[in-house]
């Protein structure tokens, strides 16, 4: 009798784990986005590749991460931590003496966000975001 109790008090605990962890964990769809990062010569990206992403709210970013991580490409995030600030050899500066200024813009499907950083821009399947190193010389802005 009471070997029947403690059997039954663990199949309910079990069920009760199980239930609990699949409630828990939601199942994501699998997005697949291209990333590519352009420096110097458009014709010969630094990286040009497809990404797999399961997130609750993909980002950009996400994507961006996931593809340096598989492929080797090393990265630095902001202090923040919400965009990018160098990736490789390429920095994020501003020169001192010009103010010429050179950073990491990134598009999705050529498209420059008007808002936000990449850490909060959603994604959607199909999606094409490239990461491209530009100078900005104040001196030559229109304003």
């Amino acid at each position: 009798m009471k070997f029947t109790r403690v059997l039954a008090l663990v199949l309910v605990g079990i069920m009760a784990v199980v239930g609990l962890a699949s409630c828990g964990v939601a199942d994501y769809p699998e997005i697949t986005v291209t990333i590519k990062i352009v420096a110097d010569d458009a014709e010969d990206p630094i990286l040009n590749t497809e990404v797999k992403i399961k997130s609750e709210n993909p980002t950009v970013l996400e994507a961006f991460q996931e593809a340096c991580i598989l492929n080797e490409i090393s990265y630095t995030l902001t202090e923040a931590g919400d965009s990018v600030a160098d990736i490789q050899d390429y920095k994020d500066y501003t020169e001192k003496d010009t103010g010429i200024a050179h950073y990491w813009m990134y598009y999705i499907n050529d498209v420059e966000p008007t808002s936000g950083k990449a850490n909060v821009n959603a994604i959607a399947d199909g999606d094409v975001i490239t990461y491209t190193y530009v100078t900005f010389d104040p001196a030559t802005a229109t304003k």
